[in-house]
Formats: structure tokens, sequence, C-alpha cells
């Protein structure tokens, strides 16, 4: 569950279960394959695509991306860990920032 953080409440933000199977299913017919936002949209006809794919990760499904190619469903090593690398490096940044902005 993605829980959001808005004016000092949480909102429990459940993404729609039988989108998030679709989303799902697109990545494993197609393993190794780069889907743009877009496409992906297109595709399950769903807008809501990263809260999605956040959640499928969180599951455990290993679903990397790039700011210029999309997302795609991979079993590389290498791969995972260059995106797990990112993901983490914009966390830290987006945690000084709201830090920043606390004081």
């Amino acid at each position: 569950m993605i829980i959001v953080v808005s004016k000092n409440k949480k909102i429990n933000t459940k993404p729609n279960q039988e989108k998030l199977s679709d989303l799902h299913q697109v990545f494993i017919n197609n393993p190794e394959t780069w889907f743009t936002r877009t496409e992906l949209e297109y595709i399950i006809q769903y807008t809501s695509i990263r809260l999605l794919v956040n959640t499928l990760r969180n599951q455990g499904v290993p679903i990397i991306s790039d700011t210029k190619k999309g997302y795609k469903l991979t079993n590389n090593k290498e791969e995972i860990k260059e995106c797990y690398k990112n993901l983490k490096e914009r966390a830290l940044k987006q945690l000084t920032a709201a830090q920043q902005m606390k004081k």
C-alpha cells in the first residue's frame, strides 16, 4: 500500500486491482520490452501508471525505469542494481528537500 501524506493527513491510495493485474500481465507477456507511460496508459486504459508500477515493485516485481525509455520487466541483476541506485538517490534528494523546507 502506498501512503500519500497531504495537509498533515494520511490518505491511503489503493490502485485499481483489475488495472494492476492488467499491467502486470502486460509486463509478463513482454519481458525485456520498454514501454513509455503513454503506451501503458493506452494499453490498459488507465492513467495512474506510476502508482501501479510502484505497487508492483513493492510486491517484488522487478520493473525498472529510465526517463527516456520508460518501464520494463527484467531479471538482469545489473539493470536492477542501477535502477535501485537511481531510485535511492532520488528518494534521498526528496527527503533532503523536504527537510530543508521544514526549517
